[in-house]
């Protein structure tokens, strides 16, 4: 089963890959934009980041009496900010049917790219920090 959901991962994959690289494409020749481009990753992976850590930060602070709820509340606010900006780009540059669905795909799509980022980053703070194996000396094995 594990071989199964790998394949059907790397198919889907492939799927919104190919569903991306049309869509660049028709959008590029019709409206002269693209939608899916390193500018639009670098906008909105993190806004959804900021988004979810300061929903976190602000949830976890809100209901104690010295909480900092207000951090989290400006760290979400300035990702929904850079969302809105993002979008209203979108509809300047192109027709409105395109900016509609463009930025529907846009913000459908880049939620698993924001999910495969923070792995990614997880990771990566994982092996930089050289993590040793921790041996117990006063255990009787």
């Amino acid at each position: 089963m594990l071989v199964l959901t790998i394949i059907g991962l790397v198919i889907a994959g492939l799927a919104v890959y190919g569903f991306m690289e049309w869509f660049n494409g028709y959008t590029q020749k019709k409206a002269s934009y693209t939608f899916f481009s390193a500018e639009h990753s670098m906008a909105l992976i993190p806004s959804y980041l900021m988004i979810l850590f300061g929903h976190g930060w602000w949830s976890n602070n809100y209901h104690t009496p010295h909480g900092d709820w207000l951090n989290g509340a400006i760290v979400m606010g300035l990702g929904i900010i850079i969302l809105i900006l993002t979008l209203v780009n979108n509809f300047k540059k192109t027709p409105r049917r395109i900016a509609m669905i463009g930025s529907i795909a846009q913000l459908i799509l880049y939620i698993p790219f924001t999910i495969v980022a923070i792995i990614a980053i997880a990771l990566a703070i994982a092996a930089a920090s050289e993590i040793k194996p921790v041996y117990n000396l006063n255990s009787g094995d």
